[in-house]
This record gives structure tokens, sequence and C-alpha cells, in this order.
């Protein structure tokens, strides 16, 4: 499993692309909040509220994932961050394997949790 980590300019927008990668079973599931920005952006500082997206899916749609956020973001140069969580609940796991998962991870979470 990987996380995905992104901001985008407004809450519709992150609830949007959410919705879209999660019923086309890109990803297992999203999160979104407001957040405050400071960055620089063409010479200019800008402060202000962004909305962060973090995604969870599987390895095996990570590419996919990625090119999906890009096709629909509306940056010109989008926060795509992807993070390997350290430690991930096995029943979790399980379930984002379910919800996204290529039928190898679907089967090596239910072979792990077998033998627990």
């Amino acid at each position: 499993m990987r996380l995905i980590y992104t901001t985008c300019p407004y809450p519709e927008e992150a609830r949007s692309i959410a919705k879209k990668l999660v019923e086309e079973k890109v990803v297992a599931c999203a999160n979104y909040w407001v957040i405050k920005s400071l960055h620089i952006f063409e010479d200019t500082f800008k402060e202000r509220d962004e909305t962060a997206l973090l995604l969870r899916v599987a390895v095996s749609r990570l590419n996919e994932a990625r090119t999906r956020l890009r096709e629909m973001h509306s940056y010109s140069v989008p926060a795509i961050i992807v993070l390997k969580p350290e430690a991930v609940n096995n029943h979790y796991m399980q379930w984002v394997h379910e919800c996204c998962g290529s039928p190898e991870e679907k089967k090596e979470t239910q072979d792990q949790s077998s033998s627990l």
C-alpha cells in the first residue's frame, strides 16, 4: 500500500478527484481537509487556503492513480507525493487490496491474515 498526498485549490476539486478515483476503484479511499499554505510560485509569495488530499492505493494501482490525478488536477505543477507507510494494520491492508488491489495482492493479504 502507498499513500499519495497532494493539494488542490478548493474542497470541491479535491472531493471530485477523490470521488472519481474511489468510484473507479483506482484508490481504496480518500480524505480531504482545508489547510493553510505558504509558498512561492512564479516568483510571488502566496498565502492562502488549499485543500489537502490523501489517497490510499494498492502498489499495483500506483502508476494509474498518479496518471489519473495529473489528468484531473487543475494545477500546472501539482504536488503528487508518494509515501510508503512504515507499518500498516494487516486487516486494513487487506481491505485496501480488496478495494483496488491486483489478484496477487488480494491473495497475499488473505494468506497473511490466515496465518495470524
